[in-house]
């Protein structure tokens, strides 16, 4: 197989859910479970990743605080950049993890984003319904 180099999208409309690296940006930029703007959710990534600049509270004297100082650095910073390439302005975002369904929960990972792009690509829909995915 050839690699081929191709344009990453962008002005991509509608509403985005963000799970896994996304759902932690959001959530250490206090902006999550609920639906928010582009531009709002861009300010708030940047006002966090800013701020976590500043003061990375202890991280030069503790190997784990300076780990997860860079964790949340990379985070913000990939989420702001991925959003701002990716989405039109006009675009709304909803960020979180845990999900629940009647008297059943889950967590939101990666898998489940491959899982809903194969059925999309297999023609069928995924839905959610009574706490298990079904075809439409």
């Amino acid at each position: 197989r050839e690699n081929q180099s191709q344009e990453w999208p962008s002005g991509l409309r509608g509403i985005f859910v963000g799970i896994s690296s996304m759902f932690y940006a959001a959530r250490d930029a206090g902006i999550t479970a609920r639906l928010i703007q582009k531009k709002d959710c861009l300010s708030a990534f940047t006002t966090a990743l800013e701020a976590e600049l500043r003061d990375p509270k202890g991280a030069s004297e503790d190997p784990k605080k300076l780990q997860l100082h860079h964790q949340k650095v990379a985070n913000l910073a990939m989420a702001h950049s991925f959003i701002s390439r990716l989405l039109h302005d006009d675009a709304w975002l909803y960020f979180r993890r845990s999900w629940q369904m009647g008297q059943s929960s889950f967590i939101a990972t990666w898998s489940l984003g491959v899982f809903l792009n194969g059925k999309r690509k297999d023609g069928n829909q995924a839905t959610a319904t009574a706490g298990a995915f079904t075809r439409v």
